[in-house]
This record gives structure tokens, sequence and C-alpha cells, in this order.
């Protein structure tokens, strides 16, 4: 299988860091050799940086989904997204449910189906704004380290990889603002046609850990025989757990791709 990956809010495909290449190697040990990892920025940002934000999720799918059909069908995909590209994944398979084999959502919310201060906590609140005053970006980077991950926020060699990648990619409040309103209003769809997983870290002080828990919950109550919802939860990762913990999660990844559904007799 193939994977398309998202990111999350005022993020580009460079902060997956080493991700791409590791499970692309990890698929082709155990599959054909033909197996590949793509990446997509989120519009506004890093390679979309001309395009606008859209104020709805909806909006983000679409414009995505042209962008991934631009060159043709893509053939045996499954699709991963992290937080804000975890509701853009929930949405696009949702109302395209063809286009994937397999989804994954990671340390993701929905307004339906948990409160305000689960979706975003206090603490990430005080970290906005931490990092709204600060005019360097090695303190917004550190202050946003502190925020979405637990085991690499003081690793120094992170911290620079993620300066760089700011310096490169300026973050423009208004875009992320935006990205914040779609986020605000995205609700979980009722059903997902094809095999879910959902990723959580019950330590992430971003988002709460419950709030993956109650999407699972909600697609598990109408979820059809071929497409069951599974829950995992990584007991020390932050809210960048592909950050935090790449290996564990290319693990999970691994396992969910080899289960087959046998159809019922």
């Amino acid at each position: 299988m193939n994977w398309l990956l998202l990111r999350g809010l005022g993020r580009v495909k460079e902060h997956w860091l080493d991700l791409p290449e590791a499970l692309q190697m990890a698929l082709r040990r155990n599959a054909d050799s033909s197996s590949q990892v793509l990446c997509l920025d989120l519009p506004g940002f890093g390679t979309e940086s001309n395009a606008k934000v859209p104020l709805s999720i909806a909006a983000h799918t679409d414009y995505l989904r042209e962008r991934f059909f631009s060159s043709g069908p893509q053939n045996n995909f499954g699709l991963l997204g992290v937080s804000l590209g975890g509701m853009i994944a929930l949405d696009w398979v949702a109302r395209y449910p063809d286009d994937f084999k397999k989804l994954v959502v990671i340390n993701s919310s929905a307004r339906d189906v948990s409160s305000l201060f689960q979706r975003l906590s206090p603490f990430a609140l005080y970290s906005a704004g931490r990092m709204a005053a600060a005019k360097e970006p090695e303190k917004r980077e550190v202050q946003s380290l502190k925020l979405i991950s637990n085991l690499k926020d003081k690793d120094p060699v992170i911290i620079n990889a993620m300066v760089d990648i700011a310096k490169k990619h300026p973050m423009l409040r208004d875009k992320v603002w935006r990205q914040t309103t779609a986020a605000a209003l995205f609700s979980c769809p009722s059903q997902i046609a094809i095999p879910t997983l959902i990723v959580s870290s019950l330590k992430d002080r971003m988002v709460d850990s419950r709030c993956s828990k109650m999407i699972a919950e909600k697609l598990s109550t109408n979820a059809l025989p071929q497409a069951p919802i599974t829950l995992k939860f990584h007991p020390t990762a932050g809210h960048d757990l592909p950050l935090d913990d790449p290996e564990w999660l290319i693990e999970r990844l691994k396992e969910f791709e080899s289960t087959t559904i046998e159809p019922k007799p």
C-alpha cells in the first residue's frame, strides 16, 4: 500500500522530518518495491503558500483532492492525517470513500463530540500567546515544542531543525487563524466506509486524548463490517506523535496495513 500524509495547524511537509523516508523503507521491506509515501502541504502553506486558506474543512479537502489527482489516478493509497490533517482526512474519506483503502487519524478532534477545552487545552492557549509574543523564531519554536512534544522538546537537533523550517516558512497569523476557524467548525462524519485506525497520545498537552476516543466511539456506532474502527493509544508521546515516536507509529501502520477484513458469508 502507498500512503498520503497530511500535516496539521501551521505545519508544512518538512515537519515530517525523516518519517516519510523511514516509512517508505519499512513498507518496501515488507511489500513490493513500488510502495511510496507522498506528502501534500495544506492550502496557504509550503508549496501551496499562494493559495488562500479555506474557512472550512470541506474546502481544504477539495483543494487537496484536486492536487492529489492532478497528475492522474492514484492507486492503492491509504490516507494519514495529524490533528487538523486528521479532520481533513475524515472529511475526505467520508465524502469520497473510493479514493483510499485505509484511513489513519492522529490526535484529532471534532466539535460535535468534544468540548472546547478538550479540543484546545488552557496550556495550548497560554502557549499560543507566548508564541505570538515571541519575536525570534528560536523562542517561538521552543515554546511550540513544549506544547506539542513530550519526548523531543529538549533535543537540540530537533529544535534546530524546527527553527530552520520556521525561517524558511514564516508563519503568518492570519493564515493560522483561518485554519483554526476551519478546525473549530469541523464535525465528525457519522460513518467511514474503509478500515480506520484512530491514534491518540495519552499525554497530549494540546488536545485531550478523549477527543480521539469520542471520534472512535461515534464512528464505531455506525461501523460497517468491512470498515472496522480501531483505537490505539501511545502512553507518553505528545500531540506531535510522529515527531516524538516515529518508530512506534511506523509499527502501528505496518500492523494496520497487514490487517485484512474477511467478507462475511
